[in-house]
């Protein structure tokens, strides 16, 4: 909150720092873009005009995030204004700065036991052993409370996808749905890890089967804990569909191409000269291309085709080509390429000012990319047409005198200018060549780097292993192994971390967890604690009590004082032995073939004559047939249109209030 302490207003720029040690996420950047950058845990602010009234504050209201940890017990947040200097007309008194802190809800900071879980998608690849492909995850539960987290605990995973894992203490547990079950105690700084890996059918039928989306929630112990809910998503390489006659591939993450045109030599020829030059397509992913590359050769007036290699060309308009190459499967990285030779009369060079560009037209057709709309690659290049032609006074008569030095053809603008020594012409301006990288990289922002799924030097990359195998010393995190709790280093050498020397406090201050703070009845920064002054304690309203200070809401609720509501507890339903729970339908359903109520599911009834009524074969999977009313209803606890049917609203997470932000101008 900003406040002009002044008897004047305050019309000019105003700039503040934002410090937030160890935040993640910060939204003054994403609430004030025009005004704020920076890091999360310093963001600077800056607004070229503003209009403060005396006495009239005026509130920018903001959120940052902090990861969970054990550590994690308190947020600080200081501001300092930055401009007006101090010193200035418009700011005598100097610089202000204030600083908040607040305690987080941590069940750890208190004493207690805390768990967390994370998910990991570890990559898509090829069943050797089948035609499906197979994705993996990691999963980890981690306990970082004061205390070991007691057992049993359990993890549902969420899965429309048949998977595995390579924990036996997860089983099925309905439709999509396995249980997986810790049975003892999760001591601190100790994890649960395990494996899950999906199987995909290649032959889908929609894009959505390319998305293979894994969700998993620790449901013992249950609470709202946004730590306990976790996701990962990731793409198979393609899938393909067979409409008849033959298959037609999708690419989950289309292909693309980077043409590339240039001159190989130019050679007198009869009336002029035979120019002939290599058109180049780069498979550039991120998916492999597979299919022809067709090109569409536009030729300069005047000029005629001569001959091709590796591929085929067939006239089109006028004297312009097109051009088929055989069927190529090409990784990311690979290329197919083809030489073409065209003549050029010397009065054609001669009008074009010994100028003779070739423009070559690639396409990939919607078709292949899945798209409403194709791509279309341009590459051009120039013929190295010897510039004595077009300037007679480069001619010498005496043989000993060198030549003066021709451009290169790469490097000749279309106007006859030559670009400057180490860029190329590219077609649309003068800039540095584009590397050529080994088959085992790509070009990105200008450089090589190795292609997805492996790492290393470009020419020397490696896979990256889906799993590794820590040393003793260190377990896996996200994909990677790191030191155990209390040790640092590297895995295979993890040494115990020195014990920092305990800070000396002021004397209005102690040591609490590592750090000085005020003295109790005492609030500021340690060196300057200030009495607290003694305020009327507030009155709070009916669904909430007084906890140090402030109002808070009865055990069991949750929200703010005054519209505090209950607390939501989630229970997943135990289902009779002839249904199962169902993710989707929100409920118990009964197991295929059977129909009815869970509970009293029954096989269906077979019609005796032609003249019985007639019955839908397959309701909706989010309803059942219901023999009384002779059609498909919705299934318990869901109310709607079979095909339809809406399932109550499970609230798993908080919810951030939306708020309309003031901005000062």
């Amino acid at each position: 909150t900003f406040t002009n302490v002044g008897t004047d207003p305050y019309v000019g720029p105003i700039t503040f720092d934002d410090t937030s040690v160890g935040a993640t996420v910060n939204n003054l950047t994403s609430v004030y873009p025009a005004f704020c950058s920076g890091a999360p845990s310093n963001v600077t602010c800056t607004d070229p005009i503003v209009n403060l009234n005396p006495g009239v504050p005026a509130t920018l209201p903001f959120f940052t995030y902090y990861p969970d940890g054990p550590d994690a017990c308190s947020a600080t947040n200081s501001v300092s204004i930055q401009d007006p200097n101090p010193g200035s007309l418009q700011n005598p008194a100097g610089n202000d700065a204030d600083t908040s802190a607040q305690a987080l809800p941590n069940p750890a900071c208190a004493g207690l036991p805390k768990v967390n879980i994370t998910k990991t998608a570890t990559g898509c690849y090829d069943d050797p052993a089948s035609e499906f492909w197979l994705c993996d995850f990691d999963v980890q539960v981690f306990s970082f409370g004061a205390v070991p987290q007691p057992g049993p605990i359990e993890v549902h995973d969420f899965n429309g996808k048949p998977t595995t894992f390579d924990d036996p203490n997860c089983v099925p547990a309905g439709a999509g749905v396995w249980k997986c079950t810790h049975p003892g105690a999760l001591p601190p700084g100790n994890a649960w890890s395990w494996q899950a890996q999906t199987q995909v059918d290649p032959n889908g039928v929609t894009l959505a089967d390319c998305e293979v989306l894994n969700t998993v929630w620790i449901t013992n112990p249950l609470n709202g804990d946004p730590g306990h809910v976790a996701q990962a998503t990731q793409k198979v390489p393609q899938l393909f569909i067979n409409l008849g006659p033959g298959p037609v591939y999708v690419y989950c993450d289309p292909p693309s191409l980077e043409l590339t045109k240039t001159l190989v030599e130019t050679v007198k020829s009869g009336n002029g000269y035979n120019a002939t030059f290599a058109v180049r397509a780069v498979s550039t992913g991120p998916d492999p291309y597979n299919g022809t590359v067709e090109v569409d050769e536009d030729l300069p007036e005047g000029t005629s085709f001569v001959s091709s290699e590796n591929w085929s060309c067939v006239p089109t308009v006028g004297n312009d080509m097109h051009c088929s190459s055989t069927y190529k499967h090409m990784p990311v990285g690979t290329y197919t390429q083809m030489v073409i030779t065209i003549h050029i009369p010397e009065d054609v060079a001669l009008a074009a000012q010994c100028n003779v560009i070739n423009t070559v037209n690639a396409a990939i057709s919607a078709e292949v990319l899945h798209s409403d709309e194709g791509v279309q690659y341009t590459a051009s290049a120039a013929a190295g047409i010897p510039a004595s032609l077009c300037r007679p006074e480069l001619e010498t008569s005496k043989p000993d005198e060198p030549t003066p030095p021709q451009c290169p053809v790469n490097q000749v603008m279309p106007g006859g200018d030559c670009c400057k020594s180490g860029t190329v012409w590219n077609g649309r301006q003068c800039a540095e060549p584009r590397p050529q990288c080994p088959v085992d990289s790509h070009v990105e922002d200008g450089k090589c780097v190795c292609d997805q799924g492996t790492r290393g030097e470009p020419g020397k990359c490696e896979p990256i292993q889906s799993r590794p195998n820590c040393p003793d010393d260190s377990r896996l995190v996200r994909g990677e192994c790191r030191c155990l709790p209390g040790t640092e280093g590297r895995p295979g050498r993890c040494q115990p971390e020195e014990v920092d020397i305990t800070p000396s406090c002021p004397d209005d201050s102690r040591l609490v967890r590592g750090e000085c703070r005020c003295l109790p009845d005492t609030e500021g920064l340690p060196g300057r604690c200030q009495p607290i002054e003694d305020d009327i304690a507030p009155n709070c309203p009916d669904d909430s009590r007084l906890v140090r200070g402030e109002c808070r809401c009865l055990p069991g609720t949750e929200g703010r004082p005054g519209r505090c509501r209950p607390e939501v507890v989630i229970e997943l339903p135990i289902c009779p032995g002839d249904s199962s729970f169902d993710l989707f339908a929100g409920g118990c359903v009964c197991n295929p073939p059977l129909e009815g109520r869970p509970g009293n599911c029954r096989r269906p009834r077979q019609p005796q004559d032609d003249a019985a009524p007639s019955r839908p074969t397959n309701c909706p999977k989010d309803s059942h047939f219901d023999g009384r009313r002779g059609a498909c209803v919705c299934n318990e606890p869901m109310t709607g249109e079979p095909g339809n049917c809406a399932a109550p609203t499970l609230r798993v997470l908080p919810r951030l209030q939306l708020q309309q932000l003031p901005s000062i101008r």
